[in-house]
């Protein structure tokens, strides 16, 4: 049975893989989220990728990322300094099914939020676990 943290989890890694998924700049190949270390105080989420891009431009994974985290702000409260770590790892080319060679890396991105923020998502979740997807990703619009 699927516990309210399973819920959460999953509606934010629907949200963070729609948002890098609908810019422009890279497609998501793989995007995971874990909710670790939960405290009366904090509570540590990582948000980590596998991503590519056909036509690669090194800052455009940056400005990918930038955006996302700057949604992240505006539609669900997780403010940038709430930010710990981001981590980008070694862009390498890969040849994908159909024979094209894509750019490929990992990125990691870590956040320690306050512990009320946290039961805040959570709760919305209980009340519908597609809340803020719904409501956020109709609205999204990237350059």
């Amino acid at each position: 049975m699927k516990t309210d943290r399973d819920f959460l989890i999953e509606a934010l890694r629907t949200y963070v893989d729609t948002n890098v998924r609908s810019c422009f700049y890279w497609n998501s190949l793989s995007t995971y989220v874990y909710i670790t270390d939960i405290s009366e105080l904090k509570v540590r989420i990582e948000l980590s990728f596998g991503i590519s891009k056909d036509k690669y431009l090194k800052s455009f994974r940056r400005f990918a990322i930038n955006k996302l985290i700057e949604n992240l702000e505006k539609d669900l409260d997780i403010k940038s300094k709430f930010k710990t770590d981001i981590k980008y790892g070694e862009t390498r080319i890969i040849e994908d099914t159909w024979g094209s060679k894509v750019n490929y890396c990992d990125v990691d991105v870590k956040y320690l939020i306050p512990r009320d923020l946290y039961n805040k998502l959570e709760t919305l979740i209980k009340i519908d676990n597609r809340a803020f997807i719904k409501e956020k990703s109709d609205e999204r619009i990237f350059p």
